[in-house]
C-alpha cells in the first residue's frame, strides 16, 4: 500500500488554489487562478459492489469559467451514520469552501428511477401527440 497525501490551499491574498500531491518516492503541484472558480459541486454516485449491495459516493469538484473541472477528493467519501441517518462530509466541505470563495454550491445526483419514469412517459407522450396530429393534418 503506497501511502499518497494531497494538500489543498486556497489562499485569497495571492488568489491562488494550490493541490500537492506527495507520495513516499514523489511530489506533484498544481495551481489554479481562484478567481476563476465559478461554482464547488458535489455530485452522488451509486456505487454497486460484488454482495448485490452498494453505497453512495460523494466527490467534489472545482468548477472553473472555462468548463474546466477539478476533483477534490475522487470519491474518497465514507459513509457515517448518526442515529440512522447517513452525514455526508463532502456537503459541509463543500459548503464551507463555496462560503469562504462566496460562489455558488450546487449538488448534483442521478435521477431517481421516478423521475427517470416520468422523463420517459413524457417523452412518450410527446410523440403520441405529434403523431395524432400528423395524422390529423393527414387526413
Amino acid at each position: 500500500m503506497v501511502v499518497k497525501t494531497i494538500t489543498i490551499v486556497l489562499d485569497k491574498n495571492t488568489k491562488k488554489l494550490s493541490f500537492k500531491f506527495k507520495s513516499l518516492i514523489k511530489e506533484k503541484s498544481e495551481e489554479y487562478n481562484l478567481d476563476q472558480i465559478k461554482q464547488i459541486e458535489l455530485r452522488q454516485d451509486y456505487i454497486p459492489n460484488s454482495k448485490g449491495r452498494g453505497a453512495y459516493a460523494y466527490e467534489l469538484f472545482f468548477i472553473f469559467d472555462n468548463g474546466e473541472e477539478v476533483p477534490l477528493n475522487s470519491y474518497s467519501s465514507s459513509i457515517v451514520l448518526v442515529l440512522g441517518k447517513q452525514i455526508i462530509p463532502e456537503k459541509s466541505m463543500g459548503a464551507r469552501i463555496a462560503n469562504f470563495l462566496n460562489i455558488p454550491f450546487q449538488e448534483r445526483r442521478p435521477p431517481t428511477i421516478t423521475e427517470t419514469l416520468s422523463t420517459i412517459q413524457e417523452v412518450v407522450q410527446k410523440e403520441i401527440e405529434k403523431n395524432k396530429n400528423r395524422k390529423e393534418q393527414d387526413g
